[in-house]
C-alpha cells in the first residue's frame, strides 16, 4: 500500500546519543553537516511550530497580560449540552468579545478508545460548565526533551466570538408582522484553525483571539491527537490510523451542530492552518469523511505533498513500540493492540522516542467503506486524478525564505567542506530526495549555484531557496496549479515577503534574508513566542492587513463564477485559473499586489516527474 509519509527525517531527538534509527541523522559518515542540519531543523520545527513548554493555560494567561488590560467579566449561554460560562475579553482594538474554552466535542480517547476513531460527545452536564480556562493539549513530548505534557483526555475546542445571538433570532418579527433577517444573515462567518506541529505536537490553546475579534467572525480552534496516539496504523484495520485527522473532522461536525449558539453560521465555515495544519486542510478537501463540512480553505505553507523519504512500514512501527513495552505477542494484531491500550501513556511516549527518535508516525490511506475512510489513496494520486470531494475556494501560500534557518549550516566550516566534497551523497539526504539519480542531484546543484561553484555562506540565499523550494514552495505551487485544473472553485496563491519591523528595531539578527516558515502566524494570533502586536506596534499595519485579508476571504459566502476577490486596498486577487505558466501570486506585505515571482525556480522543479518528487 502506498504510504502518505510525514517526513520523519525532519525531526530528531537532540538528547539521543544514538540516532541510528533516524533515516536522516543516522548518516554518521557525514556527522558534522548532518548534526548541524539536525539542530537547525529542530530549531525550526520544535520552536517555531510547538512554541514554549508552558501548558496551554499559562500560555493564554501570559498573552492576556500583554498589551492592554482585559475585562474579567463572564457570561453564561445555553447550549444543547447544558449551560456554559464563558469569559468576556477585549480585542486589540478594544472591542468586547467572548471566549469559551475547553468545550468537549469527542469522548475522551482513553482506555478502550485509545487509538480508535473519535466518538461524538453527547453526555452533556448538570449545572453551569466553567469554560473560562483553557484546557490541556493532547499528550506529547517536547522535541529534544524528556518533558511530557498534555493529557489523553484532550478532545476539546475553543471558540472566540464577538457577538452572541439573541434568543429570539429565529422567531422574532419586526413591527407590521415582517420577519427579521434569516438566521443565516444574522450569524457570523466561522474560521476554523488547525494548528501546526509536524503531527507530533502543538496545541490550539496557545493562540489568542485578540486580532481576529476586531472583525465580525467566529474563531474555532480544536485540539487533536498527535504522534503515536494520532497516527499509528496496523495496516489490517485493527488500528485504522489517521485518528488526528478524524478528530479534526469530529470537531467540524461539532461546528455544524452547535456553532449557531455562539453566533456562527454553519453554512459559512473556512478552514485555515499552518504547516501540518495546512497539510491537514489539503487532506480534508480530498477526504470523503469531511465532505461538505466546510466552505473555504486557507493553507499557510502546507501542502500534503511536501518533502518525502522512503517511508517505513507502519505495521513495523507498531511492533517496535510494542517490543519496547514488552508486549509478548507482536504477530497477533489484536493482542498487540490490547497490550498498547493497557500501557501507560508516558511509556508509549518513551517507546516512541526510543524507536522513532522522537519522530512522528506515518499515516496511510485506508481501505473500506468511503464514509468511514479519511483518505482512500495518497494525496498525490488523489490530486493527480482530480478526486476532489469538497470543492471550495482555496488559498495556498508560502513564505519567501521557508527554510531560512538552514543557512546556519553554512556557518560551520566543516559542514561546508563536507557539503562540497560529498555533494552527491549528502544532497539526497539534505533534500529528502533519496531516489534521485546522481545526474539529477548534480542538476539541482548547477541550477541553484552554477557550474563549478563552491557552496558557502556567500551564496546562502541560493541554499535557502533550494531547501525552501524542495520542501515547501514547489509542493504548494504544484498543488495549486494541479488542483485548479479540476476544481470548479477559484484557487489563489500568495507569497509572503513582509519582514517584522519590531524584530529589526529590537536588533534581532538572523542568518538569512526573507520570511521563514510559520512566521506569518504571529500576525494572525497573539502567540507567547513573539511580542504582542498592539496598535502602536510597528508591525500592527501588516498584522491588520493580513487578518483583514483572511477575514474577507472567510466572509465571502458561497463563491460562484464571476466572483472577484477585492482586497482592502482595492487590488483584485486573481485566481490561478488552471495555468502552470504566467501564474501570479499575491505578494503579501503592507500593500498587497499581484506579482509573478520565482518563475524559473518553479519551472525547474516542474521538469521532474511527480512520482520522483512526491511519490
Amino acid at each position: 500500500m502506498n504510504q502518505f509519509n510525514t517526513r520523519r527525517s525532519d525531526y530528531v531527538d537532540l538528547d539521543s546519543q544514538d540516532n541510528s534509527k533516524s533515516p536522516f541523522c543516522s548518516k554518521n559518515i557525514f556527522l558534522p553537516i548532518i548534526s548541524v542540519l539536525c539542530v537547525t531543523l529542530v530549531i525550526i520545527f520544535s520552536i517555531v511550530f510547538l512554541g514554549p513548554s508552558n501548558n496551554g493555560q499559562n500560555q493564554i494567561l501570559t498573552q492576556r497580560a500583554r498589551g492592554q488590560e482585559r475585562d474579567t467579566n463572564t457570561t453564561t449561554i445555553t447550549t444543547e449540552h447544558g449551560r456554559l460560562k464563558g469569559k468576556l475579553l477585549k480585542s486589540r482594538g478594544g472591542r468586547k468579545y467572548y471566549a469559551f474554552y475547553n468545550l468537549p466535542f469527542g469522548k475522551p480517547p482513553v482506555g478502550k478508545l485509545r487509538f480508535e476513531p473519535p466518538e461524538q460527545y453527547e453526555e452533556g452536564w448538570q449545572g453551569v460548565r466553567d469554560a473560562t480556562t483553557p484546557g490541556e493539549r493532547c499528550i506529547q513530548r517536547k522535541i529534544g526533551s524528556d518533558e511530557a505534557r498534555g493529557s489523553e483526555d484532550c478532545l476539546y475546542l475553543t471558540v472566540y466570538t464577538p457577538k452572541l445571538p439573541p434568543s429570539s433570532t429565529s422567531s422574532s418579527r419586526r413591527r407590521g408582522g415582517r420577519r427579521r433577517n434569516s438566521e443565516d444573515d444574522v450569524l457570523l462567518p466561522v474560521m476554523f484553525y488547525i494548528f501546526g506541529g509536524a503531527f507530533i505536537g502543538g496545541s490550539a490553546s496557545v493562540y489568542g483571539g485578540e486580532y481576529f475579534q476586531d472583525h465580525d467572525v467566529v474563531i474555532v480552534l480544536p485540539e487533536y491527537r498527535v504522534g503515536s496516539f494520532g497516527n499509528l496504523n496496523t495496516e489490517d484495520g485493527v488500528i485504522s490510523g489517521n485518528m488526528g485527522f478524524k478528530d479534526q473532522t469530529m470537531a467540524l461536525k461539532w461546528v455544524q451542530k452547535h456553532i449557531s449558539k455562539f453566533g456562527g453560521n454553519k453554512k459559512n465555515v473556512t478552514l485555515f492552518g499552518n504547516s501540518s495544519g495546512g497539510m491537514s486542510i489539503h487532506a480534508h478537501i480530498y477526504s470523503p469523511m469531511s465532505k461538505d463540512l466546510f466552505h473555504g480553505a486557507i493553507t499557510q505553507s502546507g501542502s500534503a505533498l511536501g518533502c518525502n523519504v522512503v517511508p517505513p512500514n507502519p505495521r513495523k512501527i507498531v511492533e517496535e513500540i510494542g517490543e519496547q513495552l514488552n508486549c509478548t505477542d507482536l504477530e497477533d494484531t489484536k493482542k498487540l493492540v490490547q497490550c498498547l491500550k493497557d500501557a501507560d501513556a508516558i511509556n508509549i511516549l518513551d517507546a516512541q522516542s526510543s524507536e522513532l527518535t522522537g519522530l512522528t508516525v506515518d499515516f496511510v490511506p485506508e481501505d473500506g467503506n468511503l464514509s468511514n475512510v479519511f483518505l482512500p489513496d495518497t494525496p498525490l494520486n488523489l490530486l493527480r486524478d482530480g478526486k476532489i470531494v469538497t470543492d471550495v475556494a482555496w488559498v495556498l501560500g508560502a513564505n519567501s525564505a521557508e527554510m531560512g534557518p538552514a543557512a546556519k549550516i553554512l556557518q560551520n566550516s566543516t559542514a561546508v567542506r563536507y557539503l562540497n566534497e560529498y555533494w552527491g551523497r549528502i544532497a539526497p539526504l539534505l533534500l529528502q530526495f533519496e531516489n534521485g539519480s546522481d545526474e539529477v542531484i548534480q542538476k539541482i546543484r548547477e541550477f541553484y549555484f552554477g557550474q563549478n561553484t563552491e557552496i558557502g555562506v556567500e551564496n546562502k540565499e541560493a541554499f535557502v531557496d533550494m531547501m525552501s523550494d524542495r520542501c515547501w514552495v514547489h509542493p504548494t505551487f504544484v498543488t495549486a496549479t494541479m488542483h485548479s485544473r479540476n476544481s470548479k472553485s477559484p484557487v489563489y496563491l500568495y507569497w509572503l515577503t513582509y519582514e517584522s519591523k519590531t524584530d529589526e528595531e529590537n536588533g534581532k539578527e538572523k542568518a538569512y534574508d526573507g520570511v521563514s516558515h510559520a512566521a506569518e502566524v504571529r500576525y494572525l494570533f497573539p502567540w507567547s513566542k513573539f511580542p504582542y502586536i498592539s496598535l502602536n506596534s510597528s508591525d500592527a499595519g501588516f498584522s491588520q492587513v493580513m487578518v483583514d485579508t483572511w477575514v474577507r476571504f472567510g466572509s465571502r459566502g458561497d463563491v460562484t463564477d464571476g466572483y472577484s476577490f477585492i482586497l482592502e486596498n482595492g487590488n483584485e486577487w486573481t485566481e490561478v485559473g488552471g495555468k502552470t505558466e504566467n501564474v501570479k501570486w499575491l505578494e503579501l506585505h503592507e500593500d498587497p499586489v499581484m506579482v509573478e515571482v520565482i518563475v524559473d525556480r518553479m519551472k525547474f522543479w516542474d521538469g521532474f516527474e511527480l512520482d520522483e518528487l512526491y511519490g
